[in-house]
């Protein structure tokens, strides 16, 4: 439906294992393939997390309102403003059109089911997926073989960060956020590293904030029980990807 552009990639991996830091948390080695553009099939490298991006400001695509089940439709008009409803239709919209290139599949046919968890998953195949959208950037993260978790925010100020620090996350999380030069960036990192686990493991909000840490280690934030990798998608944001297990390769 839309023509193909010019694929942009671009590999991201975390530090290789190396001797452990002072707390004795090991790091991941977990490779992401940042993608951007709207190109005609998908890398065939399946050793690593494919993140899509897409620009949620500028031209609206008409085309992409038109994938959308009636199902979406209802659930974009319940936002509160034209705008939010927009961007819904647009991420989602988007996001057919990515996966659909992974099926072999016409966009508008696929079918989405929520697990036991709620969360969505394609109604047939093994296929993993999970989107998360800010103002103005939505991110798409693909596993071909187990869950997969993505959240971006962009940086900005946030007066109440140590006080939602404070209150949520573990004491080696507060004093790395204390220590930086950045505490609105440091929050940040900290709080998207936890939602895309959230989201891998499907439960989201559902679970306390305060009942799993991350361990910072240097300028590294590392997570018992699962593979974690952040990234800079665009300039302005931070953004962090999850997965349960690591790749048998890496």
């Amino acid at each position: 439906m839309f023509p193909p552009s010019a694929l942009s990639t671009k590999t991201v991996a975390a530090p290789p294992p190396t001797p452990p830091c002072e707390d004795g948390k090991p790091s991941d080695g977990f490779r992401l393939l940042l993608l951007s553009g709207d190109a005609a099939a998908p890398p065939a490298d399946s050793d690593c997390v494919h993140v899509w991006s897409h620009p949620l400001t500028g031209p609206v695509h008409s085309g992409f309102r038109d994938l959308l089940s009636e199902e979406e439709c209802a659930a974009a008009s319940r936002f509160h403003t034209p705008e939010l409803a927009e961007r819904y239709r647009q991420a989602h919209g988007w996001m057919r059109s990515v996966l659909s290139r992974y099926l072999d599949t016409p966009p508008e046919t696929l079918r989405f089911r929520s697990g036991p968890d709620g969360k969505p998953r394609l109604a047939h195949g093994s296929l993993h997926f999970n989107l998360a959208h800010s103002d103005s950037l939505a991110l798409l993260a693909v596993r071909q073989d187990a869950p997969v978790g993505v959240d971006v925010e962009p940086v900005r100020p946030l007066p109440e960060a140590m006080l939602i620090a404070c209150r949520w996350f573990s004491a080696p999380e507060i004093r790395w956020i204390a220590a930086s030069d950045d505490r609105d960036r440091a929050f940040l990192r900290c709080w998207v590293c936890r939602e895309a686990f959230l989201k891998a493991t499907g439960e989201g909000l559902g679970r306390p904030l305060d009942s799993f840490a991350l361990h910072p280690c240097g300028d590294t934030l590392r997570l018992d029980g699962a593979a974690l990798a952040e990234c800079t998608p665009l300039a302005g944001h931070v953004a962090a990807v999850a997965c349960e297990t690591l790749f048998p390769s890496c």
